[in-house]
């Protein structure tokens, strides 16, 4: 993350750079920094764990009852399609925050 962060800025045109100072920059790259780094092993380590007990889960459904497979496969379908359509305003809102 710190190298895509250093690449836009780097790449950003002059305008950027004369209206922000310096130190503006330097303090938003250390505030993200610092979120990132508090709050990623906390997520990583829950998102690790759901994902295994969501797969131990359905394998433990899938042995019971077979049939269970077509609808946990149109419940995926489904649920990357809202994926798919809601991606897109929730990055703009994360931009225009």
């Amino acid at each position: 993350m710190h190298y895509a962060m250093t690449e836009k800025v780097i790449r950003s045109l002059i305008l950027f750079f004369d209206s922000n100072p310096s130190g503006t920059i330097a303090t938003r790259f250390t505030k993200d920094m610092k979120t990132m780094d508090s709050q990623f092993p906390g997520i990583s380590v829950f998102v690790t764990m759901n994902a295994l007990r969501i797969f131990s889960v359905g394998i433990t459904v899938i042995v019971v009852n077979p049939y269970l497979i077509i609808v946990g496969s149109v419940a995926l379908a489904y649920c990357v399609y809202i994926y798919k359509i809601g991606i897109n305003p929730m990055v703009e809102c994360q931009r225009f925050d």
